[in-house]
């Protein structure tokens, strides 16, 4: 993020904590209408997390007071990341918890674990004091950052794996001035399987979801539900970018998405309300929106009403007089098959239609009960990472265990690890993996850390950290290669360091790749693998991808540092909906005049994304550099200006 002196400030290189994700899905329909069933979450004995009713007292019981009991568990010693685990209850709150240490400092790393999304409850006692001004809007919960920008509410761009997961908040009855969850983080965060509502008969609220304190972002909010409120997600300022996929919003007052200036990637958003589904309200907003159903009820006007940036595909609107109003002028009604504003400047090569790769979607990763899931420990890993644990590793997943999991802990790995036999899932619930040998040492000889290469099983790897702060040389590590022609999974990791590469394709890697929720660069695709991304963060210096002959569909891209975002070469297919480029970090620091942000040679892209650029010569100078057996079109310098920066609603390279 914005001031980092690397992929992540050293003062907040702790051991990173993930929530483990068995199968399952929340409340909000996919695209294809089915409504999940969200799973139950259960962990084994040794995992590390913290049950916030047998540590710290909290009953859950729908009658007694639990807000003195989560801010103790949330405050917790030191300075370690911690995961709250809530089971199924009530939990009964009277005021706002806030993400702080016992210090009264801001706390990131922290995880809020419901055991059900429907079964574990947050809720605001109804008619509390401090809730009753629509004006003085107040939190039942709110993250915050590490080292905040500001002390006072916790904003700032340190809030790296503040997750929610599985359960439900619900802000009472009586309550108007209430947020739900007023957000932050960054990086790696979001929330998933979460529903958030009013119990209030009038379905009074602020708002749902709130992310308007500065730098909220990039974060992956999947299957979240929101019901009631003025608003149900409500967003501002002009960085860093948010991504949402499967997300329901119902019986809003005033808008179901209000966005004031950032940019949001969103894909299969079901709308149904009165009011319009979206305000894109200021000029420097960018919106993504794609897969969308808005159904209006009695009186519905306008279902998309945008003065900035937007890109709109197979977006259904029905029982709406106006399906869009645009400030360029344009009024749609009915299904928008696809739109796109403000459109190419006049004279450039832009088409008029995007790519539409086919979208898939990750498979589910398999739930099995914990009894039979084995810990790395058991095989003699060493968790405190003095002695080396490859063969401990290797031998864990020789076992053909369904689920391998390493508990909290640092792990020295000094060879390539495989993974060929019959592991479905590898977990990292607040485990760092640590490349240390002279063969991750030397740069002329990538090696891999973990190499996929099963020939009958689909695999997930979730919550690793690669690297640390004391270790974060090893140039030689390509921290994950797949050389399987079984599908690979990729969610919620995060990748420290200087490597060589976060991913590559490797012999015999022509699986499916998902990607979700990852921080992490530079990667290296090779065809014919088909990738699919959802918020992919990318912060490495220099050329953050290679997409040579694959096909890489992204929503929501977020960089940092200078060099191309992406180069797609030899016949590869290239879709990146929605994102924010930051490419000039240092405050002297300015742009190459021959960088380009996209490098498209002998490929197909369509590209919809903003710069963010706080001076002059800050932004890239070339948007896209196209070519073509060897001709080169002209360049594309002209984008639609967002204050130093710009963004491009679309364009598409046909080749």
């Amino acid at each position: 993020m914005k001031g980092r002196t690397g992929p992540l400030r050293t003062a907040i290189w702790l051991l990173a904590i993930l929530v483990l994700r068995p199968s399952g899905s929340a409340v909000a329909q996919s695209s294809s209408g089915h409504a999940y069933e969200p799973p139950e979450v259960r962990f084994p004995a040794d995992i590390g997390v913290i049950n916030v009713k047998t540590a710290f007292g909290a009953k859950g019981d729908g009658h007694s007071d639990d807000t003195a009991a989560i801010r103790a568990a949330i405050e917790g010693p030191g300075l370690q990341a911690r995961v709250l685990y809530f089971p199924r209850g009530t939990y009964i709150v009277s005021d706002t918890l806030d993400w702080l240490r016992g210090d009264n400092t801001w706390r990131s790393r922290l995880t809020f674990q419901g055991e059900h999304e429907r079964g574990t409850v947050i809720r605001l006692k109804d008619n509390t004091p401090g809730y009753q001004e629509r004006g003085a809007p107040k939190a039942v919960i709110r993250p915050g950052s590490n080292e905040p920008w500001n002390k006072n509410d916790g904003s700032g761009y340190n809030g790296f794996r503040n997750y929610i997961f599985d359960l439900t908040v619900d802000t009472g009855s009586g309550n108007p001035g209430a947020i739900g969850i007023d957000y932050l983080g960054n990086n790696i965060c979001g929330l998933e399987n979460v529903t958030i509502r009013t119990s209030d008969p009038q379905n009074r609220g602020v708002a749902g979801l709130a992310m308007t304190r500065r730098f909220v972002g990039p974060c992956y909010f999947r299957r979240l539900t929101i019901t009631g409120f003025d608003t149900g997600i409500v967003t501002a300022n002009t960085e860093y970018s948010n991504t949402f996929e499967h997300i329901a919003l119902s019986d809003q007052r005033v808008a179901g998405i209000d966005n004031s200036g950032n940019v949001l990637s969103i894909r299969d958003l079901r709308s149904q309300n009165s009011v319009p589904a979206v305000r894109n309200t200021a000029p420097l907003g960018l919106i993504t929106l794609i897969d969308a159903n808005l159904s209006g009820r009695a009186g519905a006007n306008t279902a998309i009403d945008n003065e900035g940036g937007i890109f709109l595909r197979r977006v259904s609107v029905s029982s709406y007089a106006k399906s869009l109003t645009d400030h360029g002028g344009a009024t749609l009604t009915g299904t928008i098959a696809e739109f796109a504003s403000p459109p190419a400047a006049p004279g450039s090569p832009n088409h008029t239609a995007s790519l539409d790769l086919a979208v898939e979607e990750a498979p589910e990763a398999v739930n099995t009960e914990p009894s039979a899931w084995l810990s790395v420990v058991a095989k003699g890993a060493d968790p405190t990472g003095r002695s080396d644990s490859t063969q401990a590793i290797q031998s864990a997943l020789d076992t053909d265990a369904t689920v391998v999991y390493f508990p909290v802990g640092s792990y020295e790995i000094t060879d390539t690890i495989h993974i060929r036999s019959g592991t479905k899932r590898i977990l990292g619930p607040s485990a760092t993996l640590v490349p240390r040998s002279a063969k991750f040492a030397d740069a002329q000889n990538p090696t891999p850390v973990l190499r996929f290469e099963s020939r009958t099983t689909d695999l997930a790897i979730e919550g690793l950290t690669f690297g640390n702060f004391l270790m974060k040389f090893y140039p030689a590590a390509v921290l994950i290669e797949d050389a399987s022609a079984r599908t690979l999974t990729l969610r919620h990791l995060e990748m420290e360091g200087v490597y060589h590469a976060a991913f590559a394709t490797g012999s015999g890697g022509i699986g499916r790749v998902f990607i979700e929720d990852v921080a992490g660069g530079p990667w290296d695709f090779h065809g014919p693998q088909k990738i699919w991304a959802r918020q992919l963060d990318m912060e490495s210096l220099g050329e953050k991808a290679l997409v040579d002959g694959a096909q890489l569909w992204v929503l929501g891209v977020k960089t940092e540092r200078q060099g191309t975002v992406i180069r797609a070469i030899n016949g590869a297919a290239l879709e990146v909906l929605g994102g924010l480029l930051y490419p000039a970090t240092g405050k002297n620091e300015t742009m190459p005049p021959d960088q380009a942000a996209f490098v498209i040679d002998n490929a197909r892209a369509s590209l919809t994304y903003a710069v963010e650029a706080f001076g002059p010569g800050k932004n890239y100078a070339i948007q896209v550099n196209e070519s073509k057996s060897g001709t080169e079109a002209p360049p594309v310098t002209a984008c639609t200006a967002r204050g130093y920066g710009c963004f491009l609603s679309l364009y598409h390279v046909v080749h």
